[in-house]
C-alpha cells in the first residue's frame, strides 16, 4: 500500500514524507528511486525520495518488484525509475491550478469562531498552478523542455488548548510553590 503524510503547504505532488511502499516482504528503506537514471534515495533515513518532479515534467515511471538487473543491487524491496519528458520538434505545453478557499471547504467547528484578538474568521486560502512548454531549438538537432508548480497558501492550525483557570494557577502557587509546574504555569 502507499501511505503519506499530508501537510497543507505541500504541493499536491509532494511525496518526500516517506511513502510507505512495500515488495517481497522488505521494509520501505530498502526501495530505491531513480530519476533519469540518478538516484533520488535519503541514506539516512532510506526509503525516501526527496525530488518528486512535477507529474506534467513526466514521460514514464517503471516499477519493478523482483528481476531487476545488478545495476539495482542495493534494493532488496522496489525500484522506481521515473524519465523526465524531452523537447520535441512540435511545441507543446500544459497548464493547470487547483484553488480552495473558505467558501470552497468544509471548516470544522473551531475555525467558525471569530478570532477574539481581531474579531475576524481565520481564512484559509490555497493556490497551486502551474505548467509545462516543450519544443525545438535547432530542428532534429536540440530541443528545450521545462515545468514549473507553485504553491501559494494561507492557512491556519486549529484545535483544542487547554488553559489553566487563574484559579489553579493561585491554588498551585500556595500549596506547592517550588514543584517545577507551579514554576511554569507562574511564568
Amino acid at each position: 500500500g502507499l501511505m503519506g503524510q499530508t501537510a497543507a503547504n505541500a504541493d499536491i505532488f509532494y511525496a518526500t514524507t516517506t511513502p510507505a511502499i512495500v515488495a517481497n516482504g522488505a521494509p520501505n528503506h530498502s526501495n530505491t528511486y531513480l530519476l533519469d537514471g540518478v538516484s533520488l534515495d535519503d541514506s539516512p533515513s532510506g526509503g525516501d525520495a526527496k525530488l518528486v518532479p512535477n507529474p506534467d515534467s513526466v514521460e514514464e515511471v517503471v516499477v519493478s518488484t523482483s528481476n531487476y538487473s545488478a545495476e539495482f543491487g542495493k534494493a532488496a524491496s522496489l525500484v522506481t525509475q521515473i524519465t523526465t519528458k524531452s523537447g520535441t520538434n512540435k511545441f507543446h505545453g500544459s497548464g493547470y491550478e487547483q484553488y480552495q478557499s473558505n467558501s470552497l471547504t468544509a471548516r470544522n467547528e473551531f475555525q467558525n469562531f471569530k478570532d477574539p484578538i481581531n474579531g475576524y474568521i481565520t481564512p484559509y486560502h490555497r493556490n497551486e498552478f502551474g505548467g509545462s512548454f516543450g519544443g525545438p531549438i535547432h530542428k532534429d538537432r536540440t530541443f528545450v523542455f521545462g515545468s514549473w508548480d507553485q504553491v501559494i497558501s494561507q492557512t491556519t492550525s486549529t484545535g483544542p488548548v487547554t488553559v489553566e483557570d487563574p484559579a489553579f494557577t493561585s491554588w498551585m502557587t500556595a500549596n506547592l510553590p517550588n514543584n517545577l509546574s507551579t514554576s511554569l504555569l507562574s511564568q
